[in-house]
């Protein structure tokens, strides 16, 4: 009896198996009546084949409005995702079948992309704006962030892309964002050059600053911050590759900027020392208002 039962579950799982290639197929090549006619004998329309799609990922992604429409009046799962986190609706938004996009919506699909940041990214960084559209359409967060804290926006103003920027802007993509370096959209239009493209953002940073004027000041603040890099040795010194610097921003007074220095640096001072910090041309910083953004410093010691 163990074995009878082991032969029929075997038998029926590549009956199984075999329903589910065959509805795939037919879904791939826009066969309906032959889709019915399987399902009416058994085959499970949310079985996956061997990449995870169903037929509903398939007919999403060949545009068969007829096919799609089937499914969904069969309850089919309408979120699945295939083995590379593909839903149906994705698959309609990428390959342009808005009228398949819009019916899956419809009927609750949502746009899940494992990513979105990294998605959208690197769309932006090969031109592919009716994919960006479509997905910011269909519920994207286009302040979504890749693996550097930079957004889609980051990436269309580094390369000058004046309408893709629009775009972004207009879908509420924020311009004071700041990526792992602490720059902004808007900082990366400045460096562009493209006049378009900096009026832009300065216009869409002044209606963001009255939308919410509770960060306005904050916004200010952190813009107006300055960066400076700090060297634990003298200018004149052979440089050491083993010796780093530190970016810091420049805080409200000397007395600040040195102890914080000395603490990322770890540089171990003697109780009779006192620290300094000088240009690259050997002068004596007093004062943080003295610094320039990004300027080069070093923080050195002299005997008492």
């Amino acid at each position: 009896m163990k074995n009878m039962v082991t032969d029929i579950t075997a038998h029926i799982g590549m009956q199984e198996a075999e329903l589910a290639l065959r509805l795939n197929s037919a879904a791939f090549n826009g066969d309906l009546p032959q889709i019915k006619s399987l399902i009416r004998s058994g085959a499970d329309p949310n079985k996956k084949d061997y990449d995870g799609r169903t037929p509903l990922h398939l007919a999403a992604a060949k545009g068969y409005m007829d096919i799609t429409l089937f499914l969904l009046q069969n309850n089919v799962e309408i979120n699945i995702s295939d083995n590379f986190g593909n839903t149906p609706l994705f698959e309609a938004i990428k390959n342009t079948h808005d009228n398949i996009a819009s019916l899956l919506v419809k009927n609750g699909a949502l746009l899940n992309i494992n990513g979105p940041g990294n998605f959208l990214c690197s769309h932006v960084a090969r031109g592919d704006k009716d994919i960006i559209r479509r997905s910011l359409l269909y519920g994207v967060d286009p302040n979504s962030k890749d693996y550097d804290f930079r957004t889609p926006l980051h990436v269309a103003t580094s390369q000058g892309l004046y309408l893709i920027a629009k775009l972004l802007v207009e879908a509420g993509a924020g311009v004071l964002l700041k990526d792992r370096w602490g720059n902004t959209p808007l900082d990366e239009a400045r460096l562009s050059g493209n006049k378009m493209l900096i009026k832009l953002l300065e216009e869409a940073k002044s209606l963001q600053l009255l939308e919410f004027p509770s960060c306005s000041q904050e916004s200010t603040d952190k813009m107006a911050r300055k960066k400076c890099t700090i060297y634990p040795f003298q200018p004149w010194e052979p440089k050491d590759q083993n010796k780093f610097g530190i970016v810091l921003w420049v805080p409200d007074c000397i007395d600040e900027l040195m102890k914080t220095a000395a603490d990322n640096l770890k540089m171990d001072l003697p109780p009779t020392s006192n620290c300094i910090i000088i240009t690259e041309d050997a002068g004596q910083i007093s004062d943080v208002d003295m610094i320039n953004d990004g300027q080069k410093l070093y923080l050195i010691t002299t005997q008492a």
